[in-house]
């Protein structure tokens, strides 16, 4: 099963990755729990497949020319997956150039993305996922 929840994670980043937001979705529960990180001005926990896209497009529209390449899906058993990603943009306001590592921490049941944790560190994204380097 662990294999397959890496596959999940895959196919919704690849569609999201496409601009296919519809197909990306899917790969959420209904009552999905979307966390952003804690150390984000605003930082708060949304709800379900709307407050997923709400998440997505406050957290991407700060940015211009605004690019995420997956770096690493780690399986962590039956039910967890960890993304590790490089996300760049220039701040629409400030014009600011952003490069920086990014964490998920994906819990998965039955097929569906559950939970979303994000991270800014390496280090509590292992964590957060019960893993160590």
């Amino acid at each position: 099963m662990s294999q397959e929840n890496v596959e999940i994670v895959r196919r919704m980043y690849d569609a999201y990755k496409r601009g296919d937001f519809e197909s990306a979705l899917a790969h959420f529960h209904p009552s999905v729990e979307w966390s952003e990180p804690l150390d984000n001005p605003g930082a708060r926990t949304r709800h379900g497949r709307k407050g997923v896209e709400r998440a997505l497009v406050t957290w991407t529209g700060a940015f211009e020319d605004y690019r995420y390449e997956l770096r690493e899906l780690i399986d962590n058993g039956d039910d967890m997956v960890l993304l590790g990603a490089w996300q760049t943009g220039r701040g629409k306001g400030s014009g600011v150039e952003v490069s920086e590592e990014n964490f998920c921490v994906f819990t998965l049941r039955e097929g569906k993305i559950v939970r979303q944790q994000m991270f800014r560190h390496r280090a509590e994204a292992l964590e957060g996922a019960g893993l160590s380097e």
